[in-house]
C-alpha cells in the first residue's frame, strides 16, 4: 500500500508538471489515464 501511494504521489507530480508545460490534448489523455487508475484502485 505504501508503494502504491508513493507511486500515486509521484504520478500526481508528473501530471502537474506535464499539465503546466504541454498541450491540452496531452492533458486530456492523462486525465483519461488518471481516471482509469482511480477506477481500478476503487474496484480492486
Amino acid at each position: 500500500m505504501g508503494l502504491l501511494s508513493k507511486r500515486c504521489v509521484s504520478y500526481s507530480e508528473n501530471c502537474a508538471r506535464i499539465r503546466a508545460t504541454s498541450a491540452p490534448a496531452s492533458y486530456w489523455i492523462l486525465s483519461a489515464i488518471a481516471l482509469a487508475l482511480v477506477v481500478t484502485i476503487f474496484l480492486t
